[in-house]
């Protein structure tokens, strides 16, 4: 890549990032950053050309969310059961309340184990009509034959 002349800002981001923003000033700091450009960044905000601060926070806030999470706790063996479908629900529920599942990541295997669960109940039913089919075949024959 050829050196255009223009520097990175020195500045770091609030998750440990450096600052992805190209400095114009001689400090190394680019717009926002830049204490002694205050006015002129709050100028840039309301003409709607910098995204700032709440901007960036929105960004670390969705990357937090794609993060790859570490469980302390190993999941619990997935059975292809309603019992066990809701028991690995609950698990995803408390590793998301207790901060050690992402949200996202949640909501995704939520998703999934939902699905799962509604061909479970899908199956089951299907096989007590298959049952109650045979039943009613099986009464129909023993009426006929005492007939």
């Amino acid at each position: 890549m050829a050196d255009t002349g223009a520097r990175r800002c020195q500045a770091i981001t609030g998750d440990g990032d450096r600052c992805k923003r190209y400095d114009t000033s001689p400090n190394n700091l680019c717009l926002v950053h830049d204490p002694a450009r205050r006015a002129e960044w709050v100028a840039a905000r309301r003409r709607g050309q910098v995204k700032g601060l709440a901007a960036s926070a929105a960004g670390r806030a969705e990357r937090a969310l794609l993060k790859p999470t570490t469980l302390e706790d190993p999941p619990p063996p997935l059975e292809r059961t309603l019992e066990g479908v809701v028991r690995f629900l609950a698990w995803v529920a408390m590793q998301v309340a207790g901060g050690k599942m992402a949200p996202k990541q949640g909501s995704t295997t939520t998703y999934a184990l939902t699905t799962l669960r509604a061909a479970l109940v899908a199956r089951d039913l299907e096989d007590q009509l298959k049952a109650a089919r045979a039943q009613l075949a099986a009464v129909r024959a023993s009426q006929k034959g005492a007939a």
